[in-house]
């Protein structure tokens, strides 16, 4: 039986897959979008055939059902390491369909498979949200396959980008492209949303970025093989991402610009000038949570998220309507809803996520956890995943698409709850090295605000799958009582980078791994402490001892629990006082 018939009549994602968090919103939220992309995957591959790419949509609303799109397998490959990792060799199958398949082997140019146009007449559309995609496959996949044909066409396709994209090697893509006249909507939407004073050799600077995290990426691949291509890649990192960080960013605005306007000879920091009050907040993001670069460019951007979803309490993507390049007066979908009804003050599932990315590399923990739970509840309310996200839960069949069955939505949730809220990503390819660094809320932020339930105290857990038939069970708890913090993993032959959150550096006392004491280093960042260490992963437990909080055995403030006769009980204050319920 070929491997195709076997996928096709069983599920691919192992029955133990699953997170328990104490939050029901999110565990249900990631158990929906699981069986949505194991459901849609599988009626996928029996519609096309196709290898390593996900559909868009498997839903009734809307365009695209079922359909192959570059432009929303940003996560592919995220899911087949955290879901499919028992197909021992679906590495080595991603790898030729993404870097072999899908590039001219002659000239390196990208081609979408339902275009007219011939491989050799590659498309702008794809070539972006390609490399997105494929960033992720030598980082998440140790280099499986034919590596030296892939590094051959990669490097084809680095300089087909450049030829293609910055003849003149300026260290900025040009938005031009000989299909339409953008590059993806330079990476903020649709095509064909340009001013009528357009110019193609205008510079996207968010283009420009996703090329860099593609060059860093495939410079750590061939590096890592010793590979002569890695000297051609570290040059044009070097050219593109020095080119970013010296002209883009800018010191009065405290953010990167998203495009320089060769005809008005100004920069800005939205599309043609849209609205300045916006920031684009899906590539940025990405290039910050993947670049090294400057910590404080890294922070300023990371403090605009945090605003946005602490202060304003919205989805910062962008953070003000009307927004880039997608949302235009020739294609005005929403824009009778009004801001209450707008997706939940957000947009795409993909920015979503590298918001959620860049905001648990810098430690906002509070951010994060309130942008993947009121997603989760949005999914858990719906019991679907769908395109839009309205606050009501409505969905308007007259007006806009709304793909329900969405799977970018699904897979943008699973990747933020593994990635954001437990903090597991790939150190080294292939996960011989991984990084542990979770946001789980653990500690009470007011002592006096009522006792903890064992709920609250339960460890939080997390199973998934790893490349090569691995499995990785992780779980963190934190018993008040005990003043312990507990982490534990599988045995597993890779080292683990641990980053534990602790609400008050003065209060740990001690590391232990299986009882032995370890060193440990305490780091603070973004206001946010924080206990760093390594070890091998051997299944034995870390342990962290912790002295009692300062406002420990205070008390606790009275609160009033009113019960069905209506007699009032002042909890942490005596006995029931009987009186009428007064609200």
């Amino acid at each position: 039986m070929s491997s195709l018939q076997e996928l096709n009549q069983m599920r691919r994602t192992p029955e133990w897959v699953g997170v328990s968090t104490g939050n029901t919103a999110i565990d249900k939220a990631f158990a929906i979008s699981v069986d949505l992309v194991e459901d849609l995957t599988r009626q996928y591959h029996e519609q096309k055939g196709q290898k390593g790419w996900l559909p868009v949509s498997g839903g009734v609303r809307g365009h695209m059902t079922s359909r192959f799109d570059t432009r929303d397998s940003a996560h592919a490959v995220k899911m087949a390491a955290y879901l499919w990792g028992s197909e021992t060799d679906l590495g080595a199958t991603l790898e030729n369909s993404m870097f072999i398949e899908y590039i001219n082997p002659e000239t390196g140019a990208l081609a979408h498979p339902f275009s007219t146009f011939t491989r050799n007449k590659a498309i702008g559309v794809a070539a972006g949200m390609y490399l997105r995609c494929v960033s992720d496959t030598f980082r998440y996949f140790a280099p499986a396959g034919n590596f030296n044909e892939a590094m051959r066409r990669a490097a084809l396709t680095a300089d087909w980008m450049v030829a293609t994209f910055d003849p003149e090697r300026s260290g900025l893509l040009d938005c031009r492209n000989e299909h339409g006249k953008c590059f993806w909507g330079a990476h903020l939407g649709e095509a064909n949303h340009f001013p009528p004073n357009f110019d193609p050799k205008s510079k996207t600077v968010v283009a420009t970025m996703a090329f860099c995290v593609w060059l860093r990426r495939m410079t750590e691949a061939a590096r890592s093989k010793n590979h002569p291509a890695t000297g051609h890649f570290e040059k044009l990192l070097k050219l593109y991402s020095s080119t970013i960080e010296e002209k883009a960013w800018s010191d009065r605005g405290g953010y990167y610009h998203c495009q320089f306007d060769r005809i008005s000879d100004k920069w800005f920091f939205s599309m043609n000038g849209l609205s300045e009050k916006s920031r684009e907040t899906d590539i940025i993001p990405y290039y910050c949570a993947e670049s090294d670069i400057d910590m404080e460019h890294k922070r300023c951007v990371a403090r605009h998220l945090d605003n946005a979803l602490t202060h304003d309490r919205i989805f910062p993507m962008p953070i003000y309507y009307p927004n880039y390049a997608w949302y235009s007066p020739q294609h005005p979908n929403f824009t009778d809803h009004g801001v209450d009804k707008f997706i939940m003050g957000g947009s795409w599932d993909t920015p979503y996520f590298h918001c959620v990315q860049l905001l648990s590399q810098m430690g906002l923990a509070e951010a994060l956890e309130l942008a993947v739970r009121k997603r989760a509840e949005a999914i858990a309310r719906d019991g679907d995943c769908t395109e839009w996200y309205h606050l009501d839960g409505t969905i308007d069949h007259q007006t806009g698409y709304h793909r329900d069955r969405y799977l970018v939505s699904a897979t943008a949730q699973i990747a933020a709850t593994i990635e954001g809220l437990f903090g597991i990503t790939p150190a080294e390819p292939g996960f011989s090295v991984i990084n542990f660094a979770p946001l789980l809320p653990l500690f009470r932020r007011h002592r006096h605000t009522g006792p903890l339930t064992e709920a609250n105290q339960a460890p939080k857990t997390i199973r998934i799958t790893l490349p090569e038939g691995r499995r990785l069970e992780f779980s963190i708890s934190y018993n008040e009582s005990e003043e312990k913090i507990k982490v534990k993993t599988n045995k597993l032959d890779a080292k683990g980078i641990f980053r534990i959150p602790i609400d008050y550096a003065g209060r740990v006392q001690n590391a232990d791994w299986g009882g032995v004491p370890v060193q440990f280093t305490i780091v603070k960042l973004m206001g946010q402490s924080f206990i760093t260490l390594e070890h091998v992963l051997d299944g034995k437990e870390l342990v962290i001892g912790l002295a009692p909080h300062p406002q420990k055995g205070k008390g606790t403030t009275p609160f009033i629990e009113v019960s069905p006769t209506g007699e009032v009980t002042l909890k942490g204050c005596g006995s029931p006082t009987p009186s009428p319920a007064v609200f």
